[in-house]
């Protein structure tokens, strides 16, 4: 988990972000796009057509849709964020979580830090590594050898 504060008059904003361990929710309301099948001249056999404007285009979208949820799963450990026009049920509405934080008065500067926050979550650093690497190597010390 990771926190950060955003600093006011009257009291900071904290926010958290958890890692998303796993899609398996987001999985199960939106399915990866398949590409169609082609079959070319001389082969006897269909393909997926990769290449596909359709395909290409849905690929996008779901891109977008995947990169919305997990933004807003991962922030969803923040006391007292209360969403507005985002609603978990519907998909159309998950790209707007940054119009929220703009309507809310965060400047662009300050919707970076929150962004951040969560890719920082959602990935590994050198410092991540490392603590855990000492910490495993500190159990080991530990632990008594047979």
């Amino acid at each position: 988990m990771r926190v950060l504060a955003i600093p006011r008059q009257d009291g900071n904003i904290v926010f958290k972000a958890k890692a998303i361990l796993d899609y398996k929710a987001f999985d199960a309301l939106i399915p990866r796009p398949m590409p169609p099948n082609i079959m070319m001249k001389g082969d006897t056999e269909f393909k997926p057509n990769f290449k596909d404007p359709k395909y290409l285009a849905d690929l996008e979208k779901y891109s977008e849709l995947k990169r919305d949820w997990m933004f807003i799963e991962s922030l969803s450990v923040t006391p007292d964020l209360v969403w507005e026009k985002v609603k978990l049920e519907d998909k159309a509405t998950w790209g707007l979580w940054a119009e929220e934080f703009i309507d809310a008065g965060f400047t662009p500067n300050e919707i970076n830090r929150i962004i951040g926050l969560i890719i920082d979550a959602n990935g590994m650093d050198q410092t991540l590594i490392d603590e855990a690497t000492k910490a495993f190597l500190a159990g080991q010390a530990e632990t008594p050898k047979e």
